[in-house]
């Protein structure tokens, strides 16, 4: 996603933000230098890659869906974050900083016309100190069918998310 788009979307999605919902775990200028400096490219994988990290048992895997769709159904051993990139959340669920992190959300899997919390949240979960953090790729984009094939398969669960 081009930088300066994704600077726009997440400044858009600010102003547009009630006050009792403003997230800011990082200040604008941190959150806009760290943007920056993040190599998008160097920081996503694809679904090959992803099926093949998510049997290791130090990645970690995070949800940044709302609550109701992760009940519906996600990754399996994937941890409930949400949107609100907070540090002592994180913390709780990714307490070694070195840990290989990979996020997935609703763009993930199909088009919507939300904002890809993939790409506003990555530059925040590395700005808070997680250098190890992956998008996956799109799946869409190469086949409609594969979320269908993703959801019967043992990559997929549904389930309470964890307290």
């Amino acid at each position: 996603m081009n930088k300066s788009l994704a600077l726009l979307l997440t400044l858009l999605t600010m102003a547009w933000a009630s006050p009792s919902h403003a997230v800011d775990p990082i200040s604008f200028d941190q959150y806009k230098n760290g943007l920056q400096k993040v190599d998008w490219k160097a920081h996503n994988i694809s679904f090959e890659q992803f099926k093949k990290e998510s049997q290791n048992s130090g990645v970690v895997i995070l949800d940044l869906r709302s609550e109701a769709e992760y009940k519906e159904g996600h990754f399996k051993g994937a941890r409930l974050m949400g949107a609100d990139i907070k540090e002592e959340k994180l913390k709780q669920l990714v307490p070694n900083k070195q840990s290989k992190i990979i996020v997935y959300c609703t763009n993930t899997f199909f088009p919507t016309r939300r904002i890809s919390l993939n790409n506003v949240c990555l530059p925040q979960i590395i700005a808070l100190g997680y250098p190890n953090v992956f998008v996956i790729e799109e799946i869409w984009h190469k086949d409609f069918d594969e979320i269908s094939k993703l959801k019967q398969s043992n990559l997929w669960e549904k389930s309470e998310p964890a307290k």
